[in-house]
């Protein structure tokens, strides 16, 4: 199981010096995040601390109701951080669609923690699990749920590396018509935490 960021992707837009301010938001965002205007949110001072953000899709039990689309807040972290991606997201064994449900990030550049910034994240998402055998209309139903954790150590000498440790649970039907509904929807909920080591 592997779901990631590109490395050159996380050091281009969490990495780097924070000296002035993040951005300010608590905002609904499209769903397909066509707009990354940030003229609706404000700057709050964060030298030598952290920006973030966190990126929810918006469901009728949120708390925020963006319409389907995304509940974005940011600001300033009063302490220096590790730069960092977590999210949680579904993965479509039948479709191989993958669905971001929500994302948090931690940066270390001025105003880094932006719509835009979140928009790449997003977009750079890959994920390549072999999980042909769990597809098997005429055997029982298997439902997986992952927790994957990713660490991403930056030097100067030599590029990140990541490492994935997948735990899987199963769970089974005798029920042939609802082994086939069930088997439609078929999906992998994976949780990822990617971490970039840096030097203070």
């Amino acid at each position: 199981m592997n779901a990631r960021i590109p490395d050159e992707t996380l050091n281009q837009l969490l990495l780097g010096e924070l000296d002035s301010s993040c951005y300010q938001c608590d905002i609904c965002l499209d769903e397909d995040l066509v707009g990354t205007n940030m003229s609706n949110c404000g700057l709050t001072s964060c030298p030598n601390y952290a920006c973030s953000f966190v990126a929810t899709r918006s469901s009728p039990t949120s708390t925020a109701q963006c319409n389907n689309g995304w509940h974005f807040t940011s600001g300033c972290i009063l302490s220096r951080e590790l730069a960092q991606v977590d999210m949680t997201l579904m993965y479509y064994i039948r479709s191989k669609t993958t669905v971001l449900y929500q994302m948090e990030a931690i940066c270390l550049s001025n105003n880094c923690n932006n719509i835009s910034t979140f928009k790449e994240l997003k977009d750079a998402i890959t994920v390549d699990p072999d999980l042909s055998c769990l597809i098997n209309e005429t055997s029982s139903t298997t439902t997986s749920a992952v927790s994957t954790t990713s660490s991403l150590p930056t030097t100067t000498s030599s590029p990140p590396t990541t490492t994935s440790s997948p735990s899987m649970t199963t769970t089974t039907s005798s029920s042939s018509a609802k082994q086939i509904l069930i088997n439609r929807k078929l999906f992998i909920l994976i949780i990822v935490s990617i971490y970039i080591t840096i030097k203070y």
